[in-house]
């Protein structure tokens, strides 16, 4: 078994449980902010300098 694995398995051991959080964020993207959010990056991907802001 690898060194991560072992190290995750010692940690789930030591916390009862997994040692991250497993809940999802409360906030909800919308189509049209994921839409928004996919037009910028392809703006940015499209332009000519190559200076991702």
């Amino acid at each position: 078994m690898t060194t991560v694995l072992r190290m995750c398995m010692k940690q789930i051991k030591i916390a009862r449980g997994l040692p991250f959080s497993t809940r999802l964020p409360e906030s909800i993207v919308t189509r049209a902010k994921a839409i928004e959010a996919f037009e910028e990056m392809r703006n940015y991907a499209s332009r000519d300098d190559g200076d991702f802001k």
